[in-house]
């Protein structure tokens, strides 16, 4: 079983991160193997399977709808991931840091897949008490 480019650039990609690797495309915020099973579960969405493996198993895939809008300001580019944030409420409370990925044609920049934004859930603090 050969992988296609994408796959290939998506595993490369995933083995350079510690924590959930979501990849948009067509508006779809999608996650793949493990990482889709975790964000099905926690997001209470279906889980498809797409694909298979090297190994000739089904890749599990979860998703569900986002943009990604740029900005400039002077010299640089702010990108801003818009999606439901039940979602990302979901993940985080899970306790899941997650990365999205998107191809490089947002900025001319090429092809490839890039990492464009990380969300990390903030750490918990205890709540003030005032006497």
């Amino acid at each position: 079983m050969t992988l296609s480019p994408d796959r290939i650039q998506y595993l490369e990609l995933r083995a350079t991160t510690d924590c959930l690797l979501g990849v948009l495309r067509d508006g779809i915020l999608e996650f793949f193997g493990a990482d889709a099973e975790k964000v099905a579960q926690v997001c209470e969405l279906p889980l498809t399977y797409r694909g298979q493996d090297v190994k000739g198993s089904p890749i599990a895939v979860c998703g569900f709808p986002a943009t990604l809008e740029s900005d400039v300001d002077g010299i640089w580019r702010r990108w801003r991931l818009i999606f439901d944030a039940r979602w990302r409420d979901a993940i985080w409370g899970a306790g899941y840091p997650f990365a999205v990925a998107c191809d490089g044609d947002l900025d001319d920049c090429g092809p490839e897949l890039r990492i464009r934004a990380f969300f990390r859930p903030l750490p918990q603090r205890p709540s003030l008490r005032v006497v």
